[in-house]
């Protein structure tokens, strides 16, 4: 398994440049406490931002832009890949990559049901176990050429890694402030750090605020389109985006019937740019 986290590792853009902030999520985890209450089913806040992210990338775009050379690929589909702990036979938990595909089509609702079904699967039972393990077992120099050939094409490296990533080190139990750079196999990539406590400058109660980081490759976007879509998923975060009677209602008919989708799901769709 180290050896799959190297390759993507591997990938990670050269020309990538960091910027960190932070969101108050004082209101947005009390939504999360209660509409998980009214649900019946625990939100993930790693789910929840996920949804944010997905939300913003429609409403800009060319965070979704990858380079093939000296052209410009915009995916229509916000593929998101992020890592999930999930179950093996022995009962490690063990960091695997998954892929939200098509996220811009599902509600809070479906993305928190497919975190919560994929943790649950457990490793084993998922269907790219036997590929991924095969890719990990070939000699050196043939899984170096495999990894090569696969990334050097935005289109394939889509289908292993998404178009747009998000990784987390926020832990419930670590409530002190700290930022991650996120390696960045993608144009655009989020790290979640922690959460902690500030002062209110208006002198109220501490608010909670959750640290944020993005990577985005400098060598397809500039900074603006950076910032905007900065902007936006932050105030998405801060507005408790997605939790509402519509979620408590998609949520408990998602229970009633079991659930339905896979976090992964082949194709991706993509628009060429000059």
């Amino acid at each position: 398994m180290r050896n799959l986290v190297l390759d993507v590792l591997a990938q990670h853009r050269p020309h990538t440049v960091y910027g960190f902030g932070e969101a108050d999520v004082t209101e947005t985890l009390e939504k999360l406490r209660r509409f998980s209450r009214a649900a019946g089913v625990a939100v993930s806040l790693n789910a929840f931002v996920a949804y944010c992210i997905v939300q913003a990338a429609v409403r800009h775009p060319e965070v979704l832009t990858h380079r093939k050379g000296r052209k410009l690929i915009r995916f229509e589909d916000v593929d998101l890949g992020t890592l999930m702990d999930r179950r093996v036979a022995n009962g490690a938990l063990v960091p695997t990559g998954c892929i939200l595909r098509r996220a811009q089509e599902k509600s809070l609702a479906e993305l928190n049901w497919q975190f919560r079904e994929a943790t649950k699967r457990g490793f084993d039972l998922d269907p790219s176990r036997a590929w991924m393990q095969r890719l990990a077992r070939m000699p050196g120099f043939v899984h170096r050429a495999v990894v090569w050939f696969l990334n050097r094409n935005p289109i394939s490296k889509a289908r292993l890694h998404g178009t747009i990533g998000l990784t987390s080190l926020n832990r419930a139990s670590v409530g002190w402030r700290y930022h991650a750079l996120p390696p960045n196999p993608h144009t655009c990539s989020i790290a979640l750090g922690g959460i902690y406590e500030q002062a209110d400058p208006a002198g109220g109660a501490a608010r909670r605020m959750l640290a944020v980081s993005i990577g985005l490759d400098h060598a397809v976007l500039d900074g603006i389109p950076m910032v905007q879509f900065s902007e936006t998923l932050g105030r998405l975060i801060e507005g408790g985006a997605g939790l509402d009677e519509r979620f408590v209602e998609q949520t408990k008919e998602l229970k009633e019937s079991g659930g339905a989708g896979n976090l992964e799901t082949d194709g991706a769709g993509e628009r060429r740019e000059r």
